[in-house]
């Protein structure tokens, strides 16, 4: 998954590979039906040359090219809604695993 601004430069990074939301997509599509939010999946779109890329690196599928509608445009409100309910689950649930502790970087 990868972000695309329309307009001007919002003033922060915005690249992303997504390869890890990519490996975990079929967990993180059934945590998001569960909490009754749109799927990340659903917010996905390519133009030809997005689409080329992804094929490139393996991650596409030739027959989608022959059937690929135009790009589509989402509402941000959309999205942060399910980022917000996926990461708020998520780190509920980090959380727990350490016993109610805060988790720092170096694992204490």
């Amino acid at each position: 998954m990868y972000i695309v601004v329309e307009g001007e430069d919002p003033g922060f990074d915005i690249f992303v590979n997504g390869r890890s939301l990519a490996r975990h997509e079929d967990a993180l599509e059934r945590l998001a039906l569960r909490l009754g939010v749109r799927p990340l999946i659903e917010f996905f779109s390519a133009d030809e040359n997005s689409m080329s890329l992804l094929i490139e690196e393996g991650a596409g599928n030739q027959e989608l090219m022959r059937r690929l509608p135009p790009p589509q445009w989402y509402s941000p409100e959309d999205g942060l809604r399910t980022v917000r309910a996926l990461l708020m689950t998520l780190c509920v649930g980090i959380w727990r695993l350490a016993g109610g502790r805060a988790l720092t970087q170096r694992g204490g």
